[in-house]
């Protein structure tokens, strides 16, 4: 089954697609993220320099990255509730 996950702090905005068959997971360009964990309670995946657990049983997506420019650091950090929902393209 291929679901849609959507942030419900965004208004549900659309965020990634999760296909259990080939355990993948994508941004809604078709950018895929690299996945390290994937089963029925987590799923652990990267994309550039920014960690995503998405832990299935609550619905709750969590993310974190840093970035150096120069002397710059750039931090981010964020979680909330996800909704998931079968995909139709």
């Amino acid at each position: 089954t291929t679901e849609i996950y959507t942030l419900s702090l965004h208004d549900a905005l659309p965020i990634f697609l999760v296909d259990d068959a080939p355990k993948t997971i994508s941004f809604l360009d078709g950018k895929l993220l690299e996945v390290t964990r994937f089963d029925q309670a987590k799923i652990n995946a990267h994309y550039n320099d920014i960690e995503f657990v998405l832990d299935r049983r609550d619905d709750v997506l969590t993310f974190a990255g840093s970035s150096t420019k120069g002397s710059t650091t750039k931090t981010i950090i964020g979680s909330g509730h996800c909704k998931s929902r079968p995909y139709k393209s």
